[in-house]
């Protein structure tokens, strides 16, 4: 004859039900977080890079819709060849410092952010 103890399975399957949903939780409150932090990291490289000499503007091209892992930044700056070469290796510098600050805090190397540097804008395209 077999016997069953039905008590220790229920607290058995209470406790594996509880870390399942601690798991769930747990994804669903570092998908938010990790996001906002991706957000907040890009939020304040713009505000860097609007703060660059002769940069007049910058523009975040996604390349996909949903996603902040491959990014385009647009510096809009009216400049000659040479000032805007020094723009460019600032810009550089401190897009690859938030670009590897990602990749080591996700620990994921999907991050892909590239850089133009547009001169003479003439502003008629739509700024996203």
């Amino acid at each position: 004859m077999i016997t069953f103890n039905f008590k220790n399975f229920r607290s058995r399957l209470d406790l594996s039900t509880f870390r399942v949903f601690l798991d769930n939780v747990k994804l669903f409150l570092d998908y938010f977080l990790l996001k906002k932090t991706a957000k907040q990291q890009i939020n304040q490289l713009v505000k860097q890079l609007k703060q660059l000499h002769n940069v007049t503007d910058v523009i975040v091209v996604k390349r996909y819709p949903n996603s902040l892992q491959e990014i385009t930044f647009k510096l809009l700056a009216d400049v000659d060849f040479a000032k805007s070469l020094e723009i460019e290796k600032k810009a550089i510098d401190l897009i690859i410092d938030v670009e590897w600050f990602l990749c080591d805090f996700y620990k994921t190397e999907d991050w892909h952010f590239d850089m133009e540097l547009v001169n003479n804008p003439d502003f008629s395209f739509v700024k996203i």
